[in-house]
């Protein structure tokens, strides 16, 4: 139950999803932030663009693409604190997901088996992990390919947007 197949998004629009289905999506995920579990609206509020971010402790390009993302995040949120990243562990199980959080920065962690922390999989729709797409608070993808932007660093993603 906590794998990250791709799963085709049936209501997609303008390259994202609607804003009534992710804002009740967000409204209804739990999340794992500060070692407490809350409802994603908590580390959410006043947020505008939200980072969906795929990875898994048993995959080597994760492993390796993590702590670059932990490092960009810390860096980005100085620049715009109204950005957030949810973590979607593609782990086996509850305990791997747990003990690779730690290695994360201090962003939340998607609720491990739930049908939200799935649904928000299906939404990235990732050929492959690790994957970070990134949404405007309403829904509207931006980008797919986060990753790529990351490597840009976090004052290039700041000058030039994440489209």
């Amino acid at each position: 139950m906590g794998g990250c197949a791709s799963v085709k998004q049936d209501d997609l629009a303008d390259g994202g999803v609607t804003k009534a289905s992710f804002e009740a999506l967000l409204a209804r995920t739990r999340v794992i932030h500060n070692n407490k579990e809350v409802m994603a609206t908590v580390p959410l509020k006043g947020i505008e663009t939200i980072g969906l971010f795929c990875s898994a402790h048993w995959c080597p390009p994760c492993r390796k693409f993590t702590p670059v993302l932990a490092d960009f995040y810390v860096e980005y949120k100085k620049l715009d604190p109204k950005f957030e990243i949810i973590f979607l562990s593609c782990d086996k199980n509850e305990a791997e997901m747990l003990d690779y959080c730690k290695k994360h920065a201090d962003y939340p962690c998607a609720k491990f088996g739930t049908v939200e922390k799935k649904e928000l999989v299906d939404i990235v729709n990732a050929k492959g992990i690790p994957a970070l797409s990134i949404f405007r608070r309403d829904g509207k993808l931006l980008t797919k390919d986060g990753r790529e932007k990351v490597m840009s660093g976090a004052a290039e993603v700041h000058k030039t947007g994440w489209n």
